[in-house]
């Protein structure tokens, strides 16, 4: 039977148990991960994450050194998740172990919720489903900044259908100053907004690049550099590449299994274009697609990296092929009660 959703109460309840579900696969997923070691709870990227959390305020000298080339400009764009850090954990470098694995479970609640709020006449397994995404459940393992982002779109989604764009709007810029590529819900959304004749709505969401802007301009005032511009992107990984050509190189270039990951992008990111006027998610969808045609070789290097870039482009997709199995579902149910003897 499914849940009765039909009030705000009702709604909230839902939401909860959603974000218990969500929560607690994150912890298993983490916990299987780390054996339930909390230093081995966060690695690779996710270290560099909190690096920043401990080295806010350093000079840019030390950081320069400290992160070796890897990208001062960059790391430092995507303050949101080490600000988060720092906050919860009161700049305390050994609380902060903990705080970041948490941060993930929290997101994963949130995200849990958001898809459950977004598909309120299915059943409670529904809000799991963005977990089907691999740079989501990865992200969630290693202590990435990409759940935190995820979690700050699917809920700007659900205050969008509702229409509240003043809300919406500031989850956006946190989403972008998490990760960067969440500009791809940004224009996701301002595009359906056009699509459907909401140009103020529109022009609200594009407002969230007024603090992404002011704070990569601090960025840029204090290393040098835009995160974008960052030498590290440019100069010593070679991450982007002429439009389309990038994607064909990366297909070609790659290796072993990371060409068949590329080739699955591909094949979904083909597909994202093809629906993407079918809904928000679908537009999300769609836009994230074109972000893969800028990726080069060297970012799909490491699978794991590769996945987790493409992590909008997995979870939308995957919702926007969901919320077209379930409308499917109705209007074939609907036909069929029509299709009754009076």
């Amino acid at each position: 039977m499914k849940e009765s959703t039909t009030g705000p109460a009702s709604a909230a309840s839902t939401a909860v148990r959603a974000a218990l579900v969500g929560g607690a696969l994150a912890f298993v997923i983490i916990g299987v991960a780390s054996r339930f070691d909390v230093r081995k709870m966060t690695f690779g990227d996710g270290v560099l994450y909190r690096y920043v959390a401990e080295n806010l305020a350093a000079p840019p000298a030390q950081i320069a050194h400290d992160l070796g080339g890897h990208g001062t400009a960059l790391r430092y764009g995507r303050i949101v998740l080490p600000a988060m850090t720092w906050t919860l954990s009161a700049g305390n470098s050994h609380g902060m172990e903990y705080v970041q694995p948490l941060l993930m479970i929290v997101a994963a609640a949130a995200i849990a919720a958001g898809t459950r709020l977004l598909f309120t006449s299915s059943g409670p397994l529904i809000s799991l489903t963005p977990f089907v995404a691999p740079g989501l459940t990865t992200s969630l393992a290693g202590g990435f900044a990409e759940p935190v982002a995820v979690a700050f779109v699917i809920w700007a989604v659900v205050l969008t259908r509702k229409g509240w764009w003043l809300g919406a709007a500031p989850l956006l810029s946190l989403a972008i100053l998490t990760r960067e590529n969440a500009a791809a819900a940004l224009v996701g959304l301002a595009v359906w907004c056009l699509l459907k004749g909401k140009p103020r709505g529109a022009a609200i969401l594009a407002t969230s690049l007024v603090p992404v802007g002011a704070w990569y301009l601090i960025v840029r005032a204090r290393f040098g550099f835009l995160p974008q511009n960052d030498p590290f992107l440019r100069h010593t990984v070679n991450a982007f590449g002429p439009p389309f050509i990038a994607a064909w190189r990366s297909l070609t270039q790659s290796g072993g299994l990371a060409t068949l990951i590329v080739a699955i992008h591909l094949v979904i990111a083909i597909w994202a274009l093809y629906l993407w006027r079918s809904s928000d998610l679908g537009a999300i969808a769609g836009a994230s697609a074109l972000q893969l045609m800028w990726n080069g070789p060297p970012q799909w290097h490491y699978v794991g990296d590769g996945v987790r870039l493409q992590v909008f482009l997995e979870v939308s997709f995957v919702l926007v092929v969901l919320e077209r199995v379930i409308s499917g579902r109705r209007e074939s149910g609907l036909r069929l009660m029509g299709a009754r003897p009076g």
